[in-house]
């Protein structure tokens, strides 16, 4: 039996119930057609305005299910992407997004605006492959 402590309160558990990120490809549950949902995360370092493509490393991706980045600015707060805002001009200057993947690539493209960096973050990643 496992337990979570989570500001200071204990909580019971099996564990299986507790969802486990990890830079290896694993399979975490099932898509819509019965394929195996695979799930990877990838750390990247410091990205500036203007953006970069980060390798991913996935073997044989089919369906891309969902790709979710969080990213930490320099003042340590951490944010989910994509950061839009109704203003275009603001956009530009302080949005981030995601490009999507790649497959040709194997890259996910992250797209920042001119007065935005990131110090480090992560992409988590699912998808279906051609092998199953």
């Amino acid at each position: 039996m496992g337990k979570l402590i989570l500001n200071g309160n204990e909580y019971a558990g099996s564990g299986s119930e507790w969802h486990e990120y990890s830079t290896a490809e694993n399979v975490v549950g099932k898509w819509i057609d019965g394929k195996p949902l695979y799930e990877k995360t990838v750390y990247f370092g410091n990205l500036s305005s203007g953006g970069q493509a980060v390798t991913m490393g996935l073997s044989n991706p089919n369906v891309i299910v969902n790709i979710s980045i969080r990213a930490q600015v320099p003042s340590g707060a951490w944010c989910v992407l994509p950061m839009a805002y109704l203003d275009s001009t603001i956009t530009s200057r302080y949005g981030a997004m995601a490009d999507g993947y790649n497959a040709s690539t194997d890259k996910v493209t992250i797209n920042i605006g001119s007065s935005r960096s990131f110090t480090s973050g992560y992409i988590i990643i699912q998808y279906t492959k051609t092998t199953d």
